[in-house]
């Protein structure tokens, strides 16, 4: 019986969520949503993969845009959204056109994310693998971000307006196209906290070769 969430065998007992149906506009637009849901909710185990939020002006069907390609988390109403995600995997997803977020989009959420892997999603906007908007404060802990790729700024994290706290994560051959952040993108707006601590960058880059981990 498992009393812990660390006793989870995630890496054992992996479940597959593929929003690859077929071709457009048979993707999913967002493979997993969760609004407004608390600290007692943990996500653990899931493959998240292949999401495509490129709606081509289908916006009628959507919660937000062409962003969150693999996960789309939000906050309403002036509740919360602050899950646990714990060993989850966030794979070849693609937030295309104006869209943010490629692996995960948190609009006002604030999860923490434990033991994740975030590779190979990309995001037209910013936040190839994930972006962070709102006045919220998000926290990383033990996660591997690789290849992940964004045309505009950060291209494994953006964060707009919100706090981050990241802490024994490895970032490598993350890029950004044009404005920066090859590894996180920053824009302070608040005040909110920005903690990066025993964590590392490798060849984090843009598109003229600079080495560029962190923009801000």
């Amino acid at each position: 019986i498992e009393t812990e969430l660390e006793e989870s065998k995630v890496d054992q007992y992996l479940t597959v969520l593929s929003g690859d149906q077929g071709e457009a506009p048979f993707k999913s637009f967002h493979v997993v949503i969760g609004t407004n849901i608390d600290t007692t909710t943990t996500i653990s185990g899931l493959v998240i993969r292949d999401g495509a939020s490129d709606f081509q002006g289908q916006s009628d069907n959507v919660l937000s845009g062409d962003s969150g390609a693999g996960m789309l988390l939000r906050a309403t109403g002036g509740k919360v959204c602050n899950p646990v995600l714990f060993g989850c995997g966030f794979i070849a997803n693609r937030a295309a056109r104006s869209g943010v977020g490629g692996g995960l989009y948190l609009a006002g959420a604030s999860p923490t994310i434990d033991r994740c892997l975030f590779e190979e999603n990309f995001a037209e906007f910013d936040g190839g693998a994930i972006m962070v908007e709102g006045n919220q404060q998000v926290r990383s802990t033990n996660s591997y971000f690789y290849r992940n790729s964004v045309f505009d700024a950060g291209g494994a994290i953006a964060v707009i307006g919100a706090g981050l706290s990241m802490e024994n994560c490895l970032l490598i051959a993350n890029f950004a196209e044009t404005i920066g952040g090859g590894g996180i993108n920053i824009v302070a707006q608040d005040g909110k906290a920005k903690r990066v601590v025993n964590s590392y960058f490798i060849e984090s880059s843009q598109d003229d070769g600079e080495r560029d981990a962190i923009s801000v």
